[in-house]
């Protein structure tokens, strides 16, 4: 065989789920910690967890018990994010 160029498949990472580039973009973060449901959030980053699984950095604002509205800034898997629905047209 040929010489070969570039990186074998066998060491080659999985790419992010989404590329998000230098720009954050809109998504849905589901029952990040402390705070149950589903939340509209600000992805702002991607990045490896301790397991090499893909976790994105996150910022959404959430309700506390108190009534309170706060910012949060988390990592969550991103098994627990999805992006926002396009608009409808029409």
């Amino acid at each position: 065989m040929g010489w070969r160029r570039g990186t074998p498949l066998s060491e080659r990472t999985v790419p992010p789920p989404s590329r998000t580039g230098d720009t954050p973009q809109h998504c849905w973060v589901q029952d990040p910690e402390g705070h149950p449901g589903r939340w509209p959030a600000v992805l702002l980053a991607w990045g490896r967890g301790p397991d090499g699984g893909w976790r994105g950095r996150v910022a959404y604002a959430a309700r506390t018990s108190a009534g309170d509205v706060v910012l949060v800034e988390c990592w969550a898997t991103a098994l627990a994010l999805a992006p926002l629905a396009p608009p409808r047209l029409g």
